[in-house]
């Protein structure tokens, strides 16, 4: 089991990555990417945009997003807590000796 102080350096390596991303593919300054900022509205994100953004970080981490909750992220926050809860999953499935195809 993870301790808070694993939590918290995990999360804090999600902003970093994601400060990274979205200044590149965003063209945004990563001082400007908060875990409250949002990605249209604050980011200047368009669909495209958004969908470049989720691919590039699936990519990274080798995870994959359900699309129905792709719709629900707004925020950085709200990205980092679906790949904190989607690398959650992965992690209980390797436990139980279960695939990702399974």
């Amino acid at each position: 089991m993870e301790g808070p102080n694993e939590l918290e350096k995990q999360r804090a390596a999600m902003v970093v990555l994601l400060r990274e991303l979205a200044s590149e593919i965003l063209a945004v300054s990563p001082t400007d990417v908060q875990e409250e900022s949002r990605f249209r509205e604050d980011l200047g994100a368009d669909s495209l945009d958004l969908v470049e953004l989720i691919t590039a970080i699936e990519d990274r981490l080798h995870v994959r997003l359900p699309a129905g909750q792709l719709t629900e992220i707004r925020t950085v926050g709200q990205a980092i807590d679906a790949l904190e809860g989607q690398a959650h999953d992965l992690r209980g499935q390797e436990s139980r000796g279960e695939s990702k195809g399974a």
